[in-house]
């Protein structure tokens, strides 16, 4: 908070540090440096912190992989279609998770992922977590966000996946 606003990123997204759904989200391009500071006012005036970070294009072409772990074990992904929208800046979007299909990730993206949760600010192991990932301009992976709290596990896209939740929760009050 209170850091002037510059970026050389082509496409970039400001959002809240803590959101859901693309609350309070936006997608700018470089001509719409203003509206950028309106959203990270606001987001301001919320009592939260702004990030802003680049747009990875691959998302508009690939898609958006989220990969779901329980109890830090990796269980199930998804790749959906883009949340934000170029030259849209709603305080909330239509289609918080658009298209979500059945994934199977790389060996590669599975252990970004699984870095990502060694560094968990929590000293106990965490029941669920969802790290959401695309393509870079290299064609690596790289996280675009990490959700701890409340995330959408898309239990519906892989069979059976209930029941493994059910039993990462049975297996903490067992």
């Amino acid at each position: 908070v209170g850091e002037t606003f510059s970026t050389n990123y082509s496409d970039y997204v400001v959002k809240p540090v803590t959101s859901g759904g693309g609350a309070n989200s936006g997608r700018f391009s470089q001509d719409q440096v203003e509206e950028a500071r309106e959203l990270i006012s606001r987001i301001h005036n919320l009592g939260v912190a702004a990030i802003v970070q680049p747009y990875l294009t691959s998302v508009d072409e690939r898609g958006e992989i989220d990969l779901v772990f329980f109890n830090e074990v990796f269980d199930h992904a998804i790749i959906k279609g883009p949340v934000l929208k170029k030259n849209v800046t709603e305080e909330f979007h239509e289609e918080y998770h658009p298209n979500p299909q059945p994934y199977t990730p790389s060996s590669e993206e599975i252990l970004l992922a699984e870095k990502a949760l060694s560094i968990s600010p929590t000293t106990e192991k965490l029941l669920h977590a969802r790290i959401d990932m695309a393509t870079d301009n290299n064609g690596n992976p790289s996280i675009i966000e990490v959700e701890y709290l409340d995330p959408v596990l898309f239990l519906d896209t892989s069979p059976g996946s209930v029941e493994r939740y059910a039993q990462a929760i049975a297996s903490r009050i067992i």
